[in-house]
């Protein structure tokens, strides 16, 4: 149970802190977690979803000078992980529904790497701040300093997303977006 998990969650920390292809190990070991146990756990599709996003963005970074075939080949091998991250997000929201940071990370891949779904992109930054901002208004006082600034952060991060969409995506003027941009 509650056990189990917590080694499954310090292994895949300290392979995601490894050498050099501590992405692809982290994903292949949160890999075999889903295979073994499908729809348990949701930090486990998280702790997949995260390295599979920056695998892709590794991989397009390194083909910025790469010939054009090169690079469609970059590009194709990029977009498989980010759709394989983006299933990943949207397994983690189902199963950890009152996690504003998982929800937030599920619409960013729409916007920031797909490039489609902006209404899915859109409910993602909303249920975030709907779930987010009564958790961290309920914070008591004595909560610990990350705990408050890592809600502070999946809200703000929903507000500052909702505007880069209406921005870059939906072609919205300033002041349609302006105010996401102060909730940020």
């Amino acid at each position: 149970g509650s056990h189990f998990a917590a080694v499954v969650f310090d292994i895949g920390r300290i392979l995601s802190q490894g050498g050099q292809n501590s992405l692809g190990d982290t994903l292949a070991f949160y890999e075999e977690i889903i295979e073994q146990w499908p729809g348990k756990w949701g930090f486990v599709y998280n702790n997949a979803a995260l390295p599979a996003r920056d695998l892709g963005v590794q991989i397009m970074r390194r083909a910025g000078d790469q010939e054009d075939e090169q690079l469609r080949a970059a590009e194709a091998e990029a977009m498989a992980l980010w759709e394989k991250s983006y299933r990943y997000y949207e397994e983690a929201v189902r199963l950890t529904p009152d996690d504003p940071r998982i929800i937030n990370d599920c619409g960013l891949m729409l916007i920031y790497h797909l490039d489609r779904n902006f209404d899915r992109a859109r409910e993602c930054f909303d249920l975030a701040i709907e779930v987010g901002q009564p958790q961290l208004d309920a914070l008591p006082e004595d909560a610990s300093r990350q705990e408050r600034n890592d809600l502070e952060e999946a809200v703000g991060d929903a507000w500052q997303n909702i505007a880069v969409l209406m921005e870059q995506h939906l072609n919205r003027p300033y002041e349609e977006y302006e105010p996401f941009c102060r909730k940020a």
